[in-house]
């Protein structure tokens, strides 16, 4: 049996649900296990699997199919990014920012704070097991009066032992964890990409489920390892990433840009 903890439990199978796809435990064109199944398998009800399954379908990942079940129609792995760090033909990239499309101010909300069982994803990129503890870091950002980013990030509960205390008391991550826990950031990886909105994204930024989002994952590492991943969506008709390069340039054949 698979255990939840959100109150909004429909939520955490679905999210559970979208990763197993997103990670191929099931495939493309395989079928989900049974509504009778996945009661047991999350000791839930029916009521709550059907909504669980109804997101899915708003997401396009799942169909229903008479007289088999509910089919997989894509893993729709999250991302498939550009290779930003591999500008083997440039000597200097000498600028690299993201900006607001539009002027005005941006407010960021304090970060709510509480604790989850890491899912596959998240145990994997943090080297914890699967179903521990950890500490999930949410906030959101907006420019005149207008929801445009969604960050959520995750930490081992074992680095900042009782960070759910400071819910609501704090603005940036990474400046709470140097001053309460002395965890101070030494290396930061971040992937950009694209993906389309979920139901949660686009309930919070305002776009139709399936809106193209400006992505970023990012994994923080401090001297004794990892220390946060996080996972940013974007609206980029807000919000845009300008990159300035300079040469000399040495084109390959292998060469993406052109």
């Amino acid at each position: 049996m698979i255990q939840t903890k959100n109150k909004l439990k429909y939520m955490e199978i679905y999210s559970d649900i979208k990763e197993r796809i997103a990670s191929e435990n099931y495939g493309a064109g395989s079928l989900l296990p049974t509504e009778g199944e996945l009661t047991q398998l999350y000791s839930a009800s029916r009521t709550t699997i059907r909504k669980a399954i109804a997101l899915l379908q708003e997401d396009g990942l799942v169909k229903s199919v008479q007289g088999k079940g509910t089919e997989v129609i894509s893993p729709k792995k999250w991302s498939r990014p550009y290779p930003f760090q591999e500008f083997r033909n440039f000597n200097h990239i000498t600028d690299f920012r993201g900006a607001p499309l539009v002027e005005g101010e941006i407010i960021t909300q304090e970060a709510l704070v509480d604790v989850v069982p890491a899912e596959i994803k998240i145990a994997g990129v943090l080297s914890v097991a699967v179903g521990s503890e950890v500490y999930r870091i949410q906030r959101i950002k907006s420019l005149n009066d207008m929801v445009f980013a969604y960050v959520t990030s995750y930490v081992p509960c074992p680095l900042a032992p009782g960070l759910e205390q400071h819910s609501g008391k704090f603005f940036i991550l990474y400046r709470c964890l140097q001053e309460n826990y002395g965890l101070t950031v030494a290396k930061v990886e971040e992937t950009i990409s694209s993906a389309g909105s979920g139901f949660l994204e686009s309930r919070l930024l305002g776009v139709a489920p399936g809106s193209p989002l400006l992505t970023f994952q990012r994994t923080a590492y401090w001297e004794g390892g990892i220390m946060e991943y996080s996972e940013s969506s974007f609206r980029p008709d807000v919000y845009q990433i300008a990159v300035t390069m300079e040469g000399p340039f040495e084109w390959t054949s292998a060469d993406q840009l052109s």
